[in-house]
């Protein structure tokens, strides 16, 4: 997903730099034409980014939590300490798998967000 997001940027940075502004639309320095082609290539580089994000939040299957069983035999003070351990690490990859999401659901939103741009100012050139 990080991989992911960097080719985002990249796009979005190619974007910014090509995309005519919102006070340059009634006359684009590079001519109507060439500010519609460009617009619509990026729609389509937005759109088919999205198309092909292979990473779906929903596809990671949340981890089940084991069962509860009564401790009959709790053991030396350091097995609990291990047993605390492995709890505290259970927690950590949870956080991380809950940023991994949101990782996900950003660069997912941020595709949708870049192409309706594209979109708008493509229909702003043509009218």
């Amino acid at each position: 997903a990080a991989l992911l997001h960097k080719v985002l940027k990249v796009l979005i940075a190619q974007a910014v730099h090509h995309l005519v502004p919102m006070s340059e639309i009634a006359a684009p320095p590079e001519g109507f034409r060439e500010a519609v082609r460009l617009a619509g290539l990026l729609q389509s580089s937005f759109q088919a980014f999205a198309d092909h994000y292979f990473v779906v939040e929903t596809s990671v299957a949340s981890p089940r939590k084991p069962e509860r069983r009564p401790a009959t035999a709790l053991g030396t003070a350091a097995d609990r300490t291990m047993t605390m351990s492995f709890a505290s690490l259970r927690r950590k990859e949870a956080n991380d798998l809950g940023l991994w999401r949101a990782t996900v659901r950003h660069a997912l939103q941020h595709v949708e967000h870049c192409c309706a741009i594209c979109g708008r100012i493509s229909s702003l050139l043509l009218a």
